[in-house]
């Protein structure tokens, strides 16, 4: 089948450009001529670097129309919503990631679509409410399986931003001895370091290691490094569903560390005690960084990854196509 991803949105790095990268791989992987676009005033002939070992060609929007095969926007942000207008020329599906997204235009725009996928499965609800009717399409992950040398305790791997609460984890690692605290990565939003870390932990640079590269399985092979891989993320009205930094943990068989205003009341994807564990605070992070992983925690995580690759992501997808 001939499938044209196309990511209007602005961003390099983070969940949509993760989530494009493994949906063409596992795609790919399944058989379909798989191509990724973007857009750009001038037609471009060759593919730039997107992540990993994906590339991206850019070109005009009205070029895009006249694309052969189906059609699946992969992200779609504020300052692209006049280019989807012109797709609607043809048949387009659309893939939401979480509740930030359901802005007056983009809603309009997910309710005239040909198909819509949500990406988590309490977001098929919202969407519902939204009056869209959505199908469920797992996080896709195509893994790495990455060699474990543990050389660290524990990893965080995500934005430093308000949603990703790293205030939580920099209060675990001002209670921790040196050995046990948790290696901070990614990119920083300064606006929040500024008022959410500097001023309430002046030392917490100390665990800072700055971005990682995009190279394919970058954020797995960093955690196979690790005892613990952390995430303190809450998005709201969201929840329950993998990210990709949970994946990857998965995937390099580290103990999974959530923050339990998303595992919520243990019914959904990532139950604390299962598949991972979660915390509340600061010094409840700390408590179990002071421990080992369960190997039954990082079982039940291998045993849950299966659930997101290649297979089970093309038949929910030809699925929703039928």
């Amino acid at each position: 089948m001939k499938i044209n991803l196309l990511y209007l949105a602005e961003p390099k790095f983070g969940g949509w450009v993760s989530f494009t990268e493994h949906l063409y791989l596992c795609l790919k992987k399944s058989g379909h001529d798989v191509a990724l676009f973007g857009v750009s005033q001038k037609f471009n002939t060759e593919a730039a670097p997107f992540s990993g070992s994906v590339g991206i060609q850019k070109i005009p929007v009205k070029s895009i129309c006249e694309l052969n095969g189906f059609m699946l926007v992969t992200a779609l942000d504020k300052s692209n919503v006049q280019n989807a207008e012109i797709l609607f020329k043809r048949k387009v599906g659309y893939v939401v990631h979480d509740p930030t997204e359901l802005t007056e235009d983009r809603i309009n725009f997910y309710r005239k679509s040909h198909k819509v996928f949500g990406i988590r499965k309490n977001m098929i609800a919202v969407l519902s409410d939204n009056g869209i009717d959505a199908f469920y399409l797992p996080h896709p992950y195509c893994s790495v399986n990455p060699s474990r040398k543990v050389s660290f305790n524990a990893v965080a791997y995500s934005r430093l931003d308000w949603d990703k609460h790293t205030d939580i984890i920099a209060e675990a690692n001002s209670i921790l001895p040196r050995d046990k605290r948790c290696r901070i990565y990614g990119a920083e939003n300064s606006m929040y370091t500024f008022h959410k870390l500097s001023k309430r932990f002046p030392d917490w640079k100390n665990n800072y290691f700055g971005k990682f590269p995009k190279s394919n399985g970058a954020g797995a092979i960093l955690a196979a490094n690790a005892n613990w891989a952390v995430d303190m993320s809450v998005i709201k009205n969201d929840g329950s569903g993998s990210q990709y930094t949970f994946l990857e943990a998965w995937d390099a068989g580290s103990g999974l560390v959530l923050n339990n205003k998303w595992t919520k009341d243990n019914t959904g994807e990532m139950k604390s005690g299962v598949n991972c564990i979660s915390v509340e605070n600061g010094s409840a992070l700390a408590a179990i960084l002071l421990t080992e992983p369960p190997k039954s925690i990082v079982e039940n995580g291998k045993l849950s990854l299966l659930n997101h690759e290649h297979g089970s992501v093309n038949q929910a997808f030809l699925n929703a196509l039928l």
